[in-house]
């Protein structure tokens, strides 16, 4: 966190940012549908507080929650519903939702990612990789599709949903996919993608290319994965160059990319800082 803001200060500016992150498609995206926003209402967080170390996911479902509930189409029946076989937890429907407009039940799951492009692969879903490359777009669609949408049909599930009178065969199901997504630094701009071209937030570079491409006119700051949404803009404490490439060195040897956000004058960016080969 930002040591000139305070804690409640930070969170309103990471819902901020969560509402303006781009969802990654709009209809379908293979066989997956995107939930339709809801007019923003108001850019404040309202809901419970949130702990520090609720990490990124679980934090963005506690945004959208707010969202829904600041808006008057939609209505939350359930959020977060654990289910269970016995004593062990199979998995957690994150939202049930009615869409007043159109008197419909949505089994809802959300998902906020940072994924950056990597031509290597031989499909577009393949090729938008996290930044440490443990996971991908097409990773995210196969469980999706293989396990957190069908869970609703689990009979489990189906014994948990008779506390609210809903039967899963009356919901239809979509996802909330939003996500910043990075290219090459020495990508051709005119390079097209089947995913939104707003989600495209920026690039990402080897530790060499930043040094050899910023100068020290330019100032940075390296923020922790919960302000990742966050805009580079509201950021008052800058690092000098030679301050932002210690602490990005210290993020490699451990395999770890870190976002930079850099300003220039009056001007803001986001990139990654990679520690693959041939970045």
């Amino acid at each position: 966190m930002n040591k000139t803001f305070t804690a409640e200060q930070n969170l309103q500016q990471q819902y901020r940012g969560f509402i303006n992150t781009p969802q990654l498609w709009f209809g379908q995206y293979e066989s997956l549908t995107q939930f339709e926003l809801p007019e923003l209402q108001t850019d404040s967080y309202a809901g419970e507080p949130i702990q520090d170390n609720l990490f990124l996911g679980k934090r963005s479902e506690r945004f959208l929650e707010n969202l829904l509930q600041q808006c008057s189409r939609y209505e939350v029946v359930a959020s977060n519903l654990q289910i269970k076989d016995g004593k062990n937890t199979i998995g957690e429907i994150d939202f049930i939702v009615k869409d007043i407009k159109t008197n419909t039940l949505i089994h809802l799951e959300q998902v906020c990612k940072f994924y950056l492009y990597d031509s290597a692969f031989n499909t577009e879903p393949e090729q938008w990789i996290g930044p440490n490359r443990k996971d991908s777009f097409r990773q995210k669609l196969d469980k999706l599709k293989a396990h957190q949408l069908p869970l609703i049909h689990q009979p489990e599930t189906q014994q948990a949903l008779k506390a609210y009178n809903i039967n899963a065969a009356d919901c239809v199901q979509q996802v909330c996919f939003m996500a910043h997504c990075f290219v090459p630094f020495s990508l051709n701009n005119k390079t097209r993608f089947t995913i939104n071209s707003k989600s495209v937030s920026g690039s990402y570079m080897s530790l060499k290319t930043f040094k050899d491409f910023y100068s020290e006119a330019y100032a940075f700051a390296i923020p922790k994965k919960t302000d990742w949404c966050v805009s580079p803009k509201y950021h008052k404490e800058w690092l000098s160059k030679a301050e932002a490439i210690l602490t990005i060195e210290t993020h490699l040897k451990e395999n770890r990319a870190p976002l930079i956000w850099v300003k220039h004058k009056d001007t803001f960016s986001r990139v990654f800082v990679v520690w693959w080969p041939n970045a």
